[in-house]
């Protein structure tokens, strides 16, 4: 049968096998391979407005908002970027222009007023909103409205990111101390999310680590307006904000009853803890950069649910405290979630009790269920001399258990008993290093450290008929599992909280019993 006689669905799960890039000159070939890519060529929707290409910018608002393009038809996914004539987001840029770009003022601004809201209103179908509110000029507060008005309006909306900055959070501050409750993102968002169809959801707050820290919002100002209305939401990402878990007219339970997966990061409150203790809504997924005792009590109040823990560059704020909640983690969390922990990142902001070790790897090894196991390490100072004192320098090498074995090493074998499929061992910073600038060059020495025990531990083993370390591509089977550390993979600027890792040239290594 020739290709283009097959199903519509068919050529439409062949063609979304080819590079985005190949979609657009392919549809040009005939109705049948138009049909099948048009829904995904024009799935997505950018809106970005500003002073650069600004022609072209309200020219396309104006085509979309006639409502005869495809993006009416089949768009489910739109990002907004920049909505203002007055900003120029290319202003350092000497290679572009376009003629008649900066145009008249007035004009362009009274243009996009009329053009904005049709455009939008023709969009009716979109599932997915990613809006990027950043330097954002108190001209553009009309467009903040007629996007917020929008959002109210989608019948299909299930994912929503918004991400702002403290300038744009300042501006509208100006105007109303308590802007979620009038103009700003969460106000009208606590009318979006009267939709049930609202999973996921994530606030991002760029305070740039300037005066006045992190922008406070209570909970009733973030889903204000909802009444009794239970929410369907499952996904929860919160980064720079602190929201307050008030009690009142608003209950938490009603709005994180479904919630399955938290991420709270950079300065987000540690009160959603104790609220959701407190309400009974255990999650199946936690990601935090802020470990505290309200996080592990939560941890500990329930058991055999949690399915993924990153607790990323863990540390209690000084050295006696951070050890106390190491303890707690490895004695009175750890095990509860024994029966259904698949994924386990935890790494250790300074060196410690937080690393794998001795004290620790017992019941790590009982965790049967792991697949993805990331872990910091420590290190010892040794020093060396060559011949005369003077030249005596430091060297560092990996922690060793009592009976002498290379935590890394036994981090390796543990990973080979459990049959990890992704595995990464990281140096961590010194105590001393505290509140000090000097905890870099430690990184350094310690990566390299990691680095040297894992090439020392597969020359050792590499013979032994329980381990093979092939290298070869066509030799590696898809389940053989991917192990990472030392220098190579630090220096690769592989972000921390990245959900898949690429491995260093030097140790990326398969490995499988």
């Amino acid at each position: 049968m020739p290709i283009l006689d097959l199903p519509l669905e068919l050529l439409q799960e062949i063609t979304d096998k080819l590079p985005p890039t190949e979609h657009k000159p392919l549809r040009t070939v005939c109705r049948a391979l138009n049909l099948a890519i048009a829904p995904r060529l024009f799935s997505k929707l950018v809106l970005d407005v500003h002073k650069y290409r600004l022609e072209t910018s309200l020219s396309h608002l104006e085509v979309v908002g006639r409502g005869d393009t495809l993006w009416s038809r089949y768009a489910r996914r739109l990002v907004i970027m920049q909505l203002s004539t007055s900003v120029d987001r290319y202003r350092s840029s000497m290679f572009w222009s376009e003629a008649g770009g900066s145009g008249d003022g007035g004009d362009s601004e009274a243009r996009f007023q009329r053009c904005l809201r049709p455009a939008l209103q023709t969009l009716d179908d979109v599932e997915c909103v990613e809006w990027t509110l950043e330097e954002c000029p108190q001209d553009s507060a009309w467009a903040v409205a007629v996007v917020l008005n929008f959002l109210a309006s989608l019948p299909s909306l299930s994912n929503l990111r918004l991400q702002t900055d403290k300038t744009s959070l300042a501006m509208i501050q100006r105007h109303d101390p308590h802007p979620f409750r009038r103009i700003a993102e969460l106000r009208r968002l606590g009318t979006v999310l009267h939709s049930p169809r609202l999973e996921s959801l994530q606030l991002e707050a760029h305070t740039g680590g300037g005066a006045g820290g992190a922008p406070v919002y209570r909970l009733p100002e973030v889903f204000s307006d909802l009444g009794q209305v239970s929410l369907g939401l499952r996904e929860l990402r919160v980064s720079g904000f602190t929201l307050k878990c008030d009690y009142g007219a608003v209950t938490p339970k009603m709005h994180f009853r479904a919630l399955q997966s938290v991420a709270w990061l950079q300065g987000a409150s540690n009160e959603i803890w104790s609220c959701l203790r407190k309400e009974g809504v255990w999650l199946r997924e936690v990601e935090t950069d802020a470990v505290s005792e309200e996080l592990l009590g939560y941890l500990a109040s329930y058991s055999d649910s949690l399915e993924r823990l990153v607790l990323m560059y863990a540390d209690g704020g000084n050295e006696q405290q951070n050890e106390r909640l190491a303890d707690m983690f490895f004695e009175d969390v750890l095990l509860r979630h024994a029966g259904s922990l698949v994924e386990l990142s935890c790494r250790g902001a300074y060196e410690g009790r937080w690393s794998f070790g001795a004290h620790n790897a017992g019941k790590i090894a009982a965790m049967r269920r792991l697949r993805t196991l990331r872990m910091s390490v420590n290190t010892v100072c040794v020093w060396s001399e060559d011949g005369d004192r003077e030249s005596a320098r430091p060297g560092y090498h990996v922690e060793c258990d009592v009976e002498g074995e290379n935590m890394v090493h036994r981090f390796l074998k543990l990973i080979d008993q459990l049959r990890i499929v992704e595995a990464a061992v990281f140096p961590a910073s010194p105590e001393s290093s505290r509140h000090s600038s000097f905890a870099i060059y430690h990184l350094h020495d310690g990566a390299r450290a990691i680095d040297s025990a894992i090439r020392d531990f597969l020359s050792k083993f590499s013979a032994d008929s329980d381990f093979d370390f092939s290298c070869s591509e066509t030799s590696r089977p898809e389940s053989a599992p991917t192990m990472l550390g030392g220098w190579s993979y630090y220096a690769s600027g592989v972000e921390d909280g990245a959900r898949v890792y690429r491995a260093g040239e030097s140790v990326g290594q398969r490995f499988y019993a």
